[in-house]
């Protein structure tokens, strides 16, 4: 025995919805599909032929209307034509009436409900049709101020359209005034309307709006001044998907626009957040416009970029450009204001970190952390301070090791004066240094090193030689100093400095001083000593021992002119040679 299971849902119930506004005449015939399967729910095949009546009971009755078809079963599904056999009379359906059905003779199976009283031909029961023309397979006109079709439902859909054909649109709505094509409006707490892609191989999108008029293709809208949802969630679940993607194929305008309207509101035309690893907001340009362009119309902020918590890792906003060969910037931010100095792009802190950070992480980065330039009569980089901070403009370079990264470089290709100027209040400079190195100081120079050394070339290898070394002119090159090696020696100029607080060379300051060693002319410097001439006190006198780059403490009655290395700071009494500070100023 076989039985008629529910028909098939995705193609029925918009042939069903449709026909709720036909008008039956002789020709009429209502579409049906279904499903033959045996006891155990195995699709049947073959032949079979269905008998349907139509009855003015659920049980019993006297039936209106019937006819037998012969059909072939595809995988169990069938269609007819009721009334292709036997025509309806239009008059049998002012009242409720039951379809029944009965397979190659068989008992009838229990009867379907087909419309009420009032209805043209309301099918509450589903049905489906097929045409083969281009025509549309159902066409309802409404000149009144109704519905045209109207359609409710308990089950998984109201409304369902399927279009079979490679090009063919499952629901197509045409409005000709000024109303819409298509309204959907849920009175419960569901959506109104689900756009939704079910084949997985399919790249298409699940809604398409478009418009040939001077409107907008789509328009989202809240009406429910007391909501705090958004008017448009979009989602995606697939991995590397865009939630969102807004695409401009004219000549000018933009893809994407996000207004407030009203003056007085205060929230964000466009609000992103992220409660992944990844950025709430991701712009990229594929052609030689900005991927974005945010412009304040007033007074008010064209982008911000702010976290929603107290807490957090990721950054507020990330620009990052990986292409190659681009020489152009990741962030390009321009102020055209004339007639006020507002800065282009303001960065502020209100915590403890910093307000702005530039860093190359590459260590193959040849470029520049902070780049600013000017070509104007402004200055290209300004900083200040009104707290309690030390300092107004504050650089560093992080790179790995062994690299040769700048912290800070300021380049003067004007013809100003000064490289760089330093005020501790605006107008009145305390530093600078002009366009040919030289800097001037108002407070004085202060340096951790304890004496001013000179760079100077030395006999030999500069390998053999050591801070602390006692050193004396050579006798036999210019500008050449070497170890100290006999006592009481009236060469005596210096000693190799450990520490220098400044140095002083002929050489420029790009030029390479490794082959020279920084001798200590003036101040206070770790010196080599030696007791052979007796313990040093502190204010002895000290001069050139016979050991090799030492002193040792002078005897006043052998003292002559330009014998004395300094002062010693440090007693020395110890046997051999050790290390003590000396006030170094030989004459």
């Amino acid at each position: 025995m076989t039985r008629l299971p529910r028909p098939l849902a995705p193609c029925l119930l918009v042939l069903a919805a449709s026909l709720l506004g036909a008008t039956v005449s002789a020709q009429s015939a209502i579409p049906y599909q279904g499903v033959l399967t045996d006891t155990d729910g195995a699709p049947l095949t073959g032949s079979v032929e269905l008998t349907f009546m139509l009855w003015d009971a659920p049980t019993g009755g006297t039936p209106t209307w019937g006819e037998t078809q012969t059909v072939t079963l595809d995988d169990g599904v069938f269609s007819v034509q009721l009334g292709a056999e036997d025509s309806f009379d239009p008059d049998e359906f002012d009242r409720p009436l039951y379809l029944g059905v009965s397979v190659d003779g068989g008992d009838e199976l229990p009867r379907i409900p087909l419309g009420a009283a009032g209805t043209a031909l309301g099918l509450r029961f589903p049905v489906a049709g097929t045409n083969a023309t281009n025509a549309p397979a159902l066409q309802i006109s409404n000149t009144g101020s109704g519905f045209g079709i109207a359609v409710s439902g308990d089950g998984v859909g109201a409304v369902t359209a399927a279009g079979a054909g490679a090009e063919s649109i499952g629901l197509l709505a045409t409005a000709a005034g000024t109303g819409a094509a298509v309204s959907a409006v849920n009175m419960g707490n569901g959506p109104a309307g689900v756009f939704r892609v079910s084949g997985a191989s399919s790249d298409e999108a699940a809604l398409v709006a478009s418009t040939e008029g001077t409107g907008p293709a789509l328009s989202v809208a809240t009406t429910n001044t007391g909501t705090v949802e958004p008017a448009l969630t979009v989602r995606t679940a697939g991995n590397g998907a865009i939630g969102f993607e807004a695409r401009h194929d004219g000549e000018a305008g933009f893809a994407g626009a996000f207004i407030i309207d009203d003056p007085d509101f205060v929230g964000s035309p466009l609000y992103a957040q992220s409660n992944a690893e990844s950025a709430s907001v991701l712009a990229v340009s594929g052609g030689d416009g900005p991927a974005v362009g945010a412009f304040a119309n007033e007074g008010g902020t064209g982008l911000v970029a702010q976290r929603a918590t107290t807490s957090g890792s990721g950054h507020v906003a990330e620009f990052v450009d990986p292409t190659d060969d681009n020489a152009e910037a990741a962030v390009v931010i321009t102020a055209e204001t004339q007639t006020t100095a507002v800065p282009a792009l303001l960065v502020e802190h209100g915590g403890r970190g910093t307000a702005g950070r530039f860093e190359i992480t590459s260590t193959a980065g040849i470029g520049t952390g902070l780049y600013a330039r000017t070509i104007g009569p402004g200055v290209a980089l300004h900083g200040t301070t009104s707290g309690s901070g030390t300092l107004a403009v504050g650089t560093w370079a992080h790179a790995a090791s062994g690299s040769d990264a700048v912290p800070l470089r300021v380049s003067q290709d004007g013809t100003g004066d000064d490289i760089a100027v330093f005020q501790a209040t605006t107008g009145v400079n305390q530093a600078r240094i002009d366009r040919l190195g030289v800097g001037y100081f108002n407070g004085g120079v202060q340096s951790s090193g304890a004496d001013v050394a000179e760079a100077f070339a030395v006999e030999g290898p500069v390998e053999a030689y050591a801070p602390g070394d006692v050193l004396v002119i050579s006798t036999r090159t210019n500008r050449t100093v070497e170890k100290s090696a006999e006592a009481y020696s009236s060469l005596v100029v210096g000693v190799y400095a450990t520490r220098p607080g400044l140095v002083l060379t002929e050489r420029g300051i790009d030029d390479d001083l490794d082959d020279l060693v920084p001798m200590g002319v003036v101040g206070v410097l770790p010196t080599k000593v030696t007791a052979e001439n007796g313990p040093i006190r502190r204010g002895d006198l000290l001069v050139t021992a016979a050991t090799p780059g030492h002193a040792m403490r002078a005897d006043p009655a052998a003292l002559r002119v330009g014998v004395v290395l300094g002062k010693a700071l440090e007693p020395f009494d110890g046997d051999g040679s050790g290390l003590i500070r000396v006030l170094v100023n030989a004459k």
